[in-house]
């Protein structure tokens, strides 16, 4: 009996679960066109889609990065990213008034400390006003309200020109940096296990003769 609670614990011992950060990117290439015919009304596609899984875990960081931003004027763009669950996070509206976006990567993190500045980096969200209820009404304007939820499904990213007379794209999509609170499973040194169960087996020898 005592040589098989030895053995389990030497087995359990094997491998220690920990609670880890679990972090992955998620992407989707596929170019925006924000209505370049210098009218106003939706990007195609409208929205674009990321689809998220085999992630465990809850939400505890989420990062948005669009690849090739390009726009005439920053003021006119409402941009709102929905989760899987509906929760919905405003990115960037009517912000910035006659900025002009080139080719630009903009990363949106709570983490950063200014507003878009019209060039590649990383910023905070940044909304005045959004006048597109049905992709902006209930929105927050941190990415944290996504913190807490299952983040597997699809992600929903929706761009609005709200004004005629400019236009833009973003060339190379859009990706998503998700990070959960994953259990993760750490591996202990490979000889451990058997050495464990060769103190147990020693243990019980010593018994045996005492007795």
């Amino acid at each position: 009996m005592s040589k098989m609670v030895f053995a389990a614990a030497a087995m359990t011992a094997a491998t220690v679960f920990a609670a880890d950060a679990s972090a992955a990117t998620f992407n989707n290439g596929g170019q925006i066109v924000i209505p370049d015919t210098g009218s106003s009304g939706p990007s195609n596609p409208y929205p674009s889609i990321i689809n998220v899984s085999g992630l465990s875990g809850a939400v505890t960081d989420v990062n948005v990065t669009f690849h090739g931003l390009s726009h005439t004027w920053s003021g006119d763009l409402e941009i709102a990213l929905h989760g899987p669950t509906g929760q919905r996070v405003a990115l960037l509206a009517d912000f910035g008034g006659g900025l002009n976006w080139t080719n630009d990567d903009v990363t949106f993190s709570d983490g950063a400390g200014l507003p878009v500045v019209g060039s590649s980096g990383t910023y905070r969200t940044a909304v005045n006003t959004c006048e597109n209820a049905s992709i902006c009404d209930g929105a927050s304007d941190l990415l944290s309200a996504f913190n807490g939820l299952d983040p597997n499904g699809n992600w929903s990213l929706y761009v609005f020109d709200d004004a005629g007379g400019d236009r833009g794209r973003i060339a190379g999509g859009w990706s998503l940096d998700i990070t959960t609170d994953a259990v993760s499973a750490v591996p202990l040194p490979a000889g451990l296990p058997l050495l464990l169960g060769g103190l147990g087996v020693l243990g019980l020898a010593r018994r045996k003769r005492r007795g």
